[in-house]
């Protein structure tokens, strides 16, 4: 059964893209809707590269078609529109062969935790640049969703102690079974970080990505720490990486950036100039650069903002 789904995945996917294809070049020089026709093109070539990334990465012939389906599943129920709120659905466990072991990892079909892994395994966003030394003693993931992000670092900092600090329950109960086997050198900190202590109220109806805080009554009711308070109650001195995806708050975050970013050393980012309280490169620059940090170049291979101390 295995063999025969995988071999209907890879058919599939490689008769989409032919179609596709010679459509394109048959008609979208006289079709007055060429960019649709572009978009569908890209979007299956890129289906077409996570499902050969899927049989790449998965141990077995079975995890390899699951990863491939389960992709697959994702984006027709995103197309569909059916996957908001699936942060709550059961997760299944993939076996993959990832810097030079096998690793248990468990992703919800729904919500956007396929999403996720292909765009941190498959596509490294998060590949560290030369310039960051790699002697990391530790590493604080911030908006650790469900932990895709420190497993994919302990290839380049194998030896690294991890904090991960993330608000969403749901993903939290996901998070702590893929960094388990981690043993003490992670741990896990369920809470929202923000310029004050205390309960907010976290949208979690969205892809399990892009919760955040709101002003709103409606939600989910979180903790809100303060980076400070979580780096002083775990005896974190220096923090070798620090990783921020946190939907929106950084312009709350870096209120308080002359409390905690002297103890950073490298800094990676990603920024949410698109939500109301947008916060874009150039505010980031402005803060980091204040306390003696030089923003890195992005590159192919390393698309994040990343930022080194000196």
């Amino acid at each position: 059964m295995a063999i025969l789904r995988g071999i209907f995945l890879l058919c599939l996917v490689r008769g989409l893209t032919y179609v596709s294809s010679q459509y394109c070049r048959a008609h979208v020089w006289r079709n007055s809707h060429e960019s649709l026709v572009m978009a569908i093109r890209s979007k299956i070539a890129t289906y077409s590269k996570e499902v050969a990334y899927c049989f790449l990465t998965g141990h077995s012939l079975w995890d390899r078609s699951k990863l491939s389906w389960s992709t697959l599943a994702f984006h027709l129920a995103n197309g569909l529109k059916s996957n908001r709120g699936g942060s709550d659905s059961a997760a299944r466990k993939y076996t993959i062969r990832y810097a030079g072991r096998l690793m248990d990892i468990y992703l919800r079909q729904k919500g956007g935790d396929m999403f996720i892994f292909h765009e941190v395994f498959g596509g490294g966003i998060y590949r560290p640049p030369p310039q960051v030394r790699p002697d990391v003693h530790t590493v604080v993931d911030l908006g650790a969703n469900i932990g895709l992000t420190t497993l994919y670092l302990q290839k380049y900092f194998p030896n690294a102690s991890y904090l991960c600090i993330e608000p969403n329950p749901a993903n939290v109960a996901v998070l702590r079974r893929n960094v388990a086997w981690m043993g003490p050198r992670t741990r896990v900190v369920e809470a929202a970080i923000s310029d004050h202590t205390g309960y907010a109220s976290f949208n979690a109806d969205a892809l399990s990505y892009s919760g955040r805080l709101t002003a709103e009554s409606k939600g989910i009711a979180v903790r809100c720490e303060t980076l400070l308070s979580v780096l002083d109650r775990c005896g974190i001195d220096c923090v070798d990486i620090l990783k921020i995806d946190i939907e929106g708050a950084e312009r709350q975050l870096f209120r308080s950036a002359h409390a905690w970013l002297p103890r950073v050393q490298s800094l990676v980012v990603e920024v949410h100039g698109d939500t109301g309280d947008s916060y874009d490169t150039d505010q980031f620059r402005a803060d980091v650069e204040a306390q003696g940090f030089t923003l890195l170049s992005k590159t192919e291979l390393c698309p994040m903002l990343w930022a080194r101390r000196g």
